[in-house]
């Protein structure tokens, strides 16, 4: 089912990798430290919304650390990018770097959880927060949402997304969803 499964590791590096026409995740990612993921492309056999979801690009989930995506190319029937911390062991994920990468006719450009249902850690003890994500010269296209965000339970002060920067990217939303609805970002 996925293009790769990485669990339980440190010090990872795909440069220069092509991962394509994959039944569901191209990669996953769980609890893992010192990811590099540079030059590569990460491509969905086929995009539009009567095509199966759930082939999202690397697809991270909690805990993780010290990541860095550059120099990628996205075309995906779901999440280019997902950093899902209340998913797999469940956990922070912290110091995300994304830069110079292209998104093209994805579902969304990036998906960030940071919460349970209810609010409170993770059953490890941990907590299922977002921190510290810097993205700069993102750009391209999407046919359903730019980017899906959640935080922490409603009425609250619990943050679970924090230190989030997003710099110089432009994606638009081409309304080619269904539903006609169009939208353009530009940080």
């Amino acid at each position: 089912c996925f293009g790769t499964q990485l669990d339980n590791l440190n010090d990872i590096t795909l440069d220069g990798v092509t991962v394509y026409n994959t039944y569901k995740f191209t990669s996953e990612f769980d609890n893992v430290g010192k990811v590099s993921i540079v030059n590569s492309k990460f491509v969905a056999s086929q995009i539009g919304p009567t095509f199966a979801l759930n082939t999202d690009g690397p697809h991270f989930e909690g805990p993780a650390n010290n990541i860095t995506l550059a120099n990628n190319y996205f075309r995906t029937n779901d999440d280019s990018i997902a950093l899902n911390a209340n998913e797999g062991l469940c956990g922070p994920i912290t110091n995300v770097e994304i830069s110079n990468s292209t998104v093209d006719g994805s579902f969304s450009a990036l998906r960030a959880y940071g919460d349970l249902t209810g609010g409170g850690n993770c059953p490890n003890g941990l907590a299922p927060i977002v921190n510290g994500v810097d993205i700069n010269n993102y750009s391209g296209t999407v046919y359903h949402t730019i980017a899906f965000f959640t935080g922490g339970p409603p009425n609250t002060l619990d943050p679970t997304i924090d230190n989030f920067h997003w710099n110089n990217s432009s994606i638009q939303d081409t309304g080619t969803n269904g539903g006609g609805d169009t939208g353009y970002i530009e940080l």
